[in-house]
Parts: structure tokens; sequence; C-alpha cells
């Protein structure tokens, strides 16, 4: 397992406990009970603890943020029926879509279902896949400053075309689709 992908499960982990617990803010006890469960062979490494701190910092600085943001995407469900270790994985693969120009938005996705699938049900990988296709769906440019591109938070999804403007041109192997410079450079 990668350290990334461990910093993720930690933090989703200390979040659960945190929601559990009905808990809002951690203090360093909180913390500090938590690092101690994970000595002798569970041990992490330094690496790991700080990537996980970052995503729960940052995770509950913008609790009230990203809440919206999954709710307006979950219309048909309250947060409060969604199951809480689906909830914090939405949350932190949010976090990174929103906060992490590092990150591509693609692999917190990918890192979101892959975390699902193993602490969650057989559905959880296909809800929370489903959800944060749609957030990044509605990405834009990227900020200022960095490289990846940002989830637009506050505004109402876009309509969908009812039909096609223009019709599109059949290729060599019969399927039909315009190409596009990126399709013809090669491999």
């Amino acid at each position: 397992m990668g350290k990334r992908r461990e910093s993720r499960e930690l933090a989703i982990q200390f979040l659960y406990q945190m929601e559990v617990r009905s808990e809002d803010m951690p203090d360093n006890r909180d913390l500090e009970l938590f690092w101690g469960l994970f000595t002798g062979p569970f041990r992490v490494t330094s690496s790991v603890k700080e990537f996980s701190l970052r995503l729960v910092r940052g995770v509950l600085e913008h609790k009230e943020e990203i809440d919206a943001t999954i709710q307006r995407f979950t219309s048909n469900w309250q947060l409060n029926r969604i199951a809480i270790v689906d909830l914090n994985i939405l949350r932190v693969a949010l976090f990174e879509m929103l906060y992490c120009p590092e990150i591509p938005p693609i692999v917190s996705i990918n890192e979101g279902v892959e975390i699902a699938k193993r602490f969650s049900s057989r559905e959880s990988g296909g809800f929370v896949n489903g959800i944060l296709d749609r957030m990044l769906a509605e990405c834009t440019a990227p900020k200022a400053g960095t490289s990846g591109p940002t989830v637009v938070a506050d505004q109402e999804s876009p309509e969908m075309p009812t039909e096609l403007t223009e019709p599109t041109e059949p290729t060599q192997d019969g399927a039909t689709g315009a190409s596009s410079e990126a399709d013809s450079e090669p491999i």
C-alpha cells in the first residue's frame, strides 16, 4: 500500500472516530491517543502521519463548505442518512479536490472509490464514484497559481444539452465523434 493511501485511510478512520463520538474538533489528547494505536508493527512513518494530519485538519477546517457541496450533489439524501464511512471518504476526497492542487482530482476519486470498497459495503464504491464524478464534471479552469482544476461549489449544475447541435462524422472504424489534436498525437 502506498504512503498516501495509508494516510487517507488513517484520516478517514480518525474522522469516523470523531463523528461517532459526536466531536467537532479534536484536541491534542485525541490525536495523541489515536497515534498511540500505531506502535510496534503498526507504526506509521512521519510522512504518512503528516499527510494524514493535513487531511484531517483540512476536512475539519472546511467541513461546513465540504458538507454543503456534498449535500448539493446528493440531492435525494440527507447527510445523516449517508453511512459515516462513506461520508468521510467523500469529505477527504472533496477536500483534496478543492484544496490540494498538487493532487489530480482523478487520483482523489480513484482513491476514494478503492477505500470505499475496502472499508464500506460493496455498493459504496459505486456510490462514492458517482458523487465524486459529478463533482469533477463541474470543475473549472485552474485557480491562479495552481496546477489543478477547482470544483465549483457555489453554482447550480449546468443543464445537459437535449440534442446535438452539429452532426458528427463517422470515423474510419465506423464510430462517430469528433477527433481532437490529442487523439492524433503519437503515443
